[in-house]
């Protein structure tokens, strides 16, 4: 939700700018010097900026190293090691699991997606969280809502759940996490970085990628 607000937020700005430009013309105003054209023509330069830094140029590694932005995004191969107090009802799965997370990431918006074999979840809210006074560790933190597929919910319900990942670097090629569900279960991930594509939609697309590429589960 957050994600998309800022979305709106973007091009609401576009097109308000591009609407003043374009007012500025139709009005008869004139500019007689390239300053005053300039002064015209800034909140659509300005909005196109705006919109640049947020979706590309954040993610040139000087100015991502700068902002102490780490870049995520991407596909991540992820094992799930359920803890031995979860509790798993019978027929369920101990793990390890084989998982996908896949990260879109902007300056001003994260959102992650986890795909199972036998579910799927969203992130509802996500937040990176510095560690301690170090540069180069942050936690990548985030809540997520998780629907089984219908086939499954027999014994597996949807619910409500958090997971927080340890970012090492600024560009990293694999992580470490954990996950608590509202199912009382709770567990350990091991994440590595397939690519920096983020239009899979199930496992099935991840796992045909990943053999292309010759990369295995971590």
């Amino acid at each position: 939700m957050r994600s998309e607000i800022k979305n709106i937020v973007r091009g609401t700005a576009i097109v308000v700018g591009v609407a003043y430009a374009v007012a500025l013309h139709y009005a008869g105003l004139s500019f007689d010097t390239w300053t005053q054209r300039a002064l015209g023509f800034a909140p659509v330069i300005l909005a196109t900026l705006v919109w640049m830094f947020d979706v590309l140029l954040w993610k040139t590694p000087k100015i991502s190293k700068y902002l102490g932005r780490p870049k995520v995004y991407g596909t991540w191969l992820v094992s799930l090691t359920p803890r031995k107090e979860s509790l798993i009802p019978p027929g369920g799965n101990w793990g390890p699991i084989e998982a996908a997370v896949v990260i879109e990431q902007n300056y001003w918006s994260t959102s992650v997606h986890l795909h199972t074999a036998e579910s799927s979840s969203h992130s509802t809210a996500v937040a990176f969280v510095k560690h301690d006074q170090s540069q180069q560790r942050q936690r990548l933190v985030y809540t997520y809502a998780n629907t089984p597929m219908q086939q499954h919910q027999g014994r597996s319900n949807p619910h409500a759940g958090a997971s927080e990942f340890d970012v090492i670097g600024h560009d990293p090629e694999s992580m470490k996490g954990t996950y608590w569900t509202g199912r009382l279960t709770a567990g350990d991930m091991t994440l590595r970085k397939l690519n920096t594509k983020t239009d899979y939609s199930n496992l099935a697309e991840v796992r045909a990628a990943a053999t292309e590429l010759g990369v295995g589960w971590p």
